[in-house]
Parts: structure tokens; C-alpha cells; sequence
């Protein structure tokens, strides 16, 4: 599962990504997150750890630190290394 998560996960980023421009708020991007989620973590830890990021998605402000990034201030908002 986590090699099929990766190799789709790398299709968006390589292929669909640079052809819709980018469009996270967050740094990393959201399937970034996704993708290192799933290999710190496991498929189904870092699966859910990735949809709860999607869902906070947007280009309000929170409580995040901002990072500058190609002259856009971004979210910065890794995934934890750990989980309790």
C-alpha cells in the first residue's frame, strides 16, 4: 500500500501539479505531507494524517508559523515525527 500511495502521490506532484500550478498554503505542500506522513507513520497513520491536512487546506489565517517561499508567505506546518 505504501508503494502504490508513493508512486501516485509522486503522478500528482510530477505530472498533474506543473500542469494546474500550485495551489497549497501550506509548506510542505499538502501531499508532501501526505507522502512523508505515510512513510514516518505507516499507510493508514499517514493516510488519515494527510486528509486531516487537506481538510485544513485554505487561505485563511491560523495559528501556524509562516514561512516565505518564492515570495508567497506559506503555513509552516511539518508532520510530527512522532505520534504520542
Amino acid at each position: 500500500m505504501v508503494w502504490a500511495a508513493e508512486k501516485l502521490i509522486w503522478f500528482h506532484q510530477n505530472i498533474l501539479s506543473p500542469v494546474d500550478g500550485p495551489r497549497s498554503h501550506f509548506r510542505p505542500s499538502s501531499s508532501g505531507y501526505m507522502l512523508e506522513a505515510i512513510q514516518n507513520h505507516g499507510f493508514i497513520k499517514g493516510y488519515l494524517m494527510g486528509c486531516d491536512r487537506l481538510l485544513r487546506e485554505n487561505s485563511e489565517k491560523w495559528v501556524y508559523p509562516t514561512v516565505e517561499y518564492d515570495g508567497r508567505t506559506l503555513k509552516w506546518d511539518p508532520p510530527p515525527k512522532t505520534l504520542y
